[in-house]
């Protein structure tokens, strides 16, 4: 039987809200925000992967961010790289609210030039083995990087004109520390095992088949692994079995959905990969704490 395409939602803008990192501008892969628990509703972050490259400054309180299997406790001041393709997630931990500012890019926005690229940012982005790159506060590196990461996100709240090519020239500077960093004698590696690399592949169906009917035989066929090893490797790095994740990811395109559009309930629910709305109101109560409709509200009064 061919869908009904009335209530169905478009897939650009299902696609657009399935996105990890949602650029602001076409053309200019650069995702810029004041991160932090205290000005979300509550719910458990998920931990994700993107094709750019990440940059956090501390602001404010305790930060845990967990990089594959890898925690990293960062304290105002401090400042962290994170590389390519690394599955990771940020949360508050055990301290109470933070707030960082938050730099996403991709690497091809640093230099058009190819042999520059290719001696100073392939190895780098290429290098699975460079995960992270955490200074404490206490270092003058950090303070000039964080500086950085400061201004460039300054320019990009108020987008002066040309304010593009000044980002560009700052996000260089902060790349040419993180060479520096890399090239050292002193830098720590993590080396990325076999899971890992199965844990990308078996996330990446879920990112890609989301809103589709997914089993754990279609989840464990990704990652060219049994049910049982799909599950282990599931509860090592993202401390949840593979459902579990496959409808939270679910619940946070539908949050996305909810907040951005005005599609109902009913075709959220239904675009995302759940058949019954009751299964959906009942998931999301418990992962947010409130009905897709309160949360719709409560979403539309803090844009106000």
């Amino acid at each position: 039987m061919a869908p009904n395409l009335s209530s169905t939602i478009d897939p650009a803008v299902l696609a657009e809200a399935a996105e990890s990192v949602r650029y602001e501008q076409p053309g200019v892969p650069l995702y810029v925000k004041e991160e932090g628990e205290s000005n979300c509703v509550q719910h458990d972050p998920l931990m994700h992967w993107h094709d750019g490259v990440e940059l956090i400054h501390v602001l404010a309180g305790g930060m845990r961010c967990l990089i594959n299997d890898f925690e990293l406790d960062l304290q105002p001041g401090d400042f962290c790289f994170i590389n390519s393709g690394q599955m990771h997630v940020a949360d508050s931990g055990s301290h109470g609210d933070y707030r960082a500012n938050i730099v996403v890019l991709d690497p091809s926005l640093l230099t058009r030039n190819d042999t520059v690229f290719a001696q100073y940012v392939k190895p780098i982005i290429d290098n699975d083995d460079f995960t992270h790159f955490h200074l404490l506060a206490s270092t003058g590196s950090a303070t000039e990087l964080c500086r950085l990461v400061d201004e460039i996100s300054e320019l990009e709240r108020n987008r002066p004109p040309a304010y593009e090519l000044t980002v560009i020239g700052l996000l260089h500077l902060v790349f040419t520390r993180i060479y520096l960093a890399y090239t050292a004698e002193n830098v720590e590696f993590y080396p990325t095992d076999h899971d890992a690399s199965t844990q990308r592949r078996m996330s990446q169906y879920i990112y890609d088949h989301f809103s589709e009917k997914v089993t754990l035989d279609d989840i464990a066929a990704a990652g060219n692994v049994s049910r049982s090893k799909c599950s282990k490797v599931f509860k090592h790095y993202l401390q949840k079995s593979p459902i579990d994740f496959l409808n939270l990811y679910r619940l946070e395109v539908a949050s996305r959905l909810l907040t951005n559009t005005t599609e109902s309930v009913s075709r959220i629910a239904s675009a995302c990969g759940f058949s019954q709305q009751s299964y959906f109101d009942r998931q999301f109560g418990r992962a947010f704490g409130c009905t897709p409709r309160e949360y719709r509200e409560r979403q539309q009064a803090r844009a106000s």
